[in-house]
């Protein structure tokens, strides 16, 4: 008959087996959570760095619309300073062609010797001269 015989009649070579397939099987759970966590370590990854990109394209974006605008800003401002000037110029040319007239009619107001016509003459007291410009009111 052979070998020590332990609890229960059994042979300790028994339990060297089943201690063997213990630690197979101790070993296989251990691979099963390892794969696992290599799974979703890369997953994880995966997403992070898709996130990251999505994150990325969704600043560039927002830096692109914000770029535009400050340029479109500097246009406005361009193009009112633009506006203003041409604004100025033209009251410049209004005044001075104003100024050319006034000038002008003095001018020759001043070589008829007749003075200046007035703009509304008062209905009392009628302007009678024989001056076909001037006012004559109907009698």
């Amino acid at each position: 008959m052979g070998g020590h015989k332990g609890h229960g009649g059994v042979s300790h070579e028994i339990w060297d087996v089943e201690r063997d397939q213990m630690r197979e099987f101790a070993n296989v759970r251990q691979e099963i959570k390892e794969t696992a966590w290599q799974h979703d370590k890369e997953n994880s990854k995966y997403f992070y760095d898709q996130r990251a990109a999505i994150d990325r394209t969704n600043y560039d974006t927002l830096l692109g619309f914000k770029n535009a605008e400050v340029l479109g800003l500097q246009n406005k401002g361009e193009i009112l300073g633009r506006i203003d000037g041409l604004e100025r110029r033209l009251d410049r040319d209004i005044i001075e062609k104003q100024s050319a007239e006034i000038t002008f009619l003095k001018t020759i107001q001043g070589v008829r010797g007749l003075g200046m016509v007035p703009a509304v003459p008062y209905a009392q007291y009628p302007i009678h001269c024989n001056d076909p410009y001037s006012y004559a009111p109907a009698v």
